[in-house]
């Protein structure tokens, strides 16, 4: 008798860009989606249960119904995450450099073409198991949200949310490439709110596709998602102060952007839009990375601001929503990124 468990450290995923829907790809052993921490695929079968009066009180049987998967990843953040994240942008440009920073430009539509559809992909989850492996091969992969978490002093972490058509399980794994490069970590860089620096202690990013799914009759299956609006949702946490310094944003500053005006809410007017740029480095010589995160057309949503007796300065936490990436020529791009040389 033999017996396998599977686990984490023995799992990898990997993901290949598809051709045609649901083809699942190529997933190689090189493509990975990051510093994966966790990873779950949820399936329901959505089962019909039939049952009529006078047949008693339990169900005489169940029929098939459609068939849903979804999928979710936690990731640390890497190289591999950022160019990963394409397919839930767009397309990646660029060469990685000071004059020419890999960028993530801002496509519209899902589909199987490079550089004008945000791609499908296969990906494939395999754990080893002594001789007894196991795989699972996910098709029809689409990027539906992804969410950027940045805590001061600590590693940044991203959150993938997929809609998937179809999968198959197997025994075959693909031979693996481990990543030894190290994460990103917010600890040294700048956030800055219509180019003036902000304290900021926490940062987290939510881009979502909103996606709509659908299906043909005669399949269980989704046929090719379709993009519903995009949407850029973002929350801001910083110790609340007064700071009269030169090209600085206090937070009593934040709060008159938050009202619209100096010191109370503005009444009957449009509201204003701020640009937001947060940017986390390793320094400033040779082989240091860099990313900027950058969102134009910015509002303040809600603003919350406990103030306990016990518990030292107080702590604000501010949402809002950006309309867009920072335009770069034709298009906008949300996030960049490069290792200084």
């Amino acid at each position: 008798m033999a017996i396998s468990y599977y686990k984490g450290p023995d799992t990898y995923i990997i993901y290949g860009a598809e051709t045609i829907y649901g083809d699942g790809g190529t997933p190689t052993g090189t493509n990975r989606i990051g510093k994966v921490q966790s990873v779950n695929v949820s399936m329901t079968n959505n089962n019909q249960r039939y049952q009529g009066m006078g047949n008693g009180r339990n169900a005489n049987g169940a029929v098939l119904g459609i068939f849903d998967i979804t999928a979710t990843a936690d990731i640390q953040v890497d190289e591999d995450a950022l160019k990963f994240m394409q397919y839930f942008v767009g397309e990646v440009q660029g060469a990685g450099t000071v004059a020419s920073p890999y960028e993530l430009v801002e496509l519209d539509n899902y589909g199987q073409t490079a550089a004008t559809h945000i791609q499908s992909l296969g990906m494939q989850i395999g754990s080893e198991g002594d001789a007894n492996d196991n795989t699972w091969d996910l098709k029809g992969v689409q990027g539906n949200t992804l969410t950027l978490n940045m805590n001061q002093g600590e590693i940044m972490t991203a959150t993938y949310d997929f809609i998937v058509q179809t999968m198959e399980s197997g025994t075959t794994l693909t031979a693996y490439t481990p990543d030894i490069t190290k994460p990103f970590t917010f600890q040294s860089g700048a956030v800055t709110i219509n180019s003036e620096a902000f304290d900021c202690m926490s940062f987290s990013m939510t881009l979502t596709n909103t996606a709509q799914t659908h299906r043909n009759l005669g399949s269980r299956l989704i046929v090719q998602p379709v993009t519903g609006v995009r949407r850029y949702d973002f929350t801001l946490t910083f110790k609340f102060k007064f700071d009269s310094t030169a090209a600085t944003l206090s937070g009593t500053e934040l709060l008159a952007y938050f009202f619209g005006a100096a010191t109370a809410p503005l009444d009957g007017a449009a509201a204003t839009a701020y640009d937001m740029n947060v940017s986390v480095n390793e320094g400033a010589v040779a082989d240091d990375r860099v990313i900027d995160i950058d969102l134009n057309n910015c509002y303040f949503e809600s603003w919350s601001q406990p103030m306990p007796l016990e518990g030292g300065v107080f702590e604000v936490t501010v949402n809002g929503f950006g309309l867009n990436g920072e335009a770069d020529g034709a298009d906008l791009v949300p996030i960049r990124w490069y290792t200084i040389v």
